[in-house]
C-alpha cells in the first residue's frame, strides 16, 4: 500500500493558512522570549482537527491534556 504523501493529508491547506498567518508573528516574539500565541478558536481548532498534517508538515503538537505547541510557543484560544 502506498504511503500519502503529506500534502494529500486532508486538512492540510487549511493547516498552511493558518502557520503562514503565524509566522511572522512567531519571528516576531522570538527575540523577546514570549512563550504563548493565542489565536482565534477557529485557527487553533483547525490545527487541533488536522493533527496528522500539522505535525508532518508543521511540526505542531497536540499533548494528550489538548495543549498544543509549535516552534517552542503553546497555542492559545482567544476567549
Amino acid at each position: 500500500m502506498n504511503t500519502p504523501a503529506p500534502d494529500s493529508f486532508r486538512g492540510s491547506r487549511a493547516v498552511a493558512d493558518v502557520i503562514a498567518r503565524l509566522a511572522p508573528l512567531a519571528e516576531r516574539l522570538q527575540p523577546n522570549r514570549s512563550k504563548v500565541i493565542t489565536l482565534s478558536r477557529h485557527d487553533l481548532d483547525v490545527l487541533r482537527r488536522y493533527p496528522a498534517a500539522a505535525q508532518a508538515l508543521h511540526d505542531v503538537t497536540t499533548s494528550d491534556g489538548g495543549v498544543t505547541y509549535w516552534r517552542g510557543f503553546e497555542l492559545r484560544s482567544a476567549r
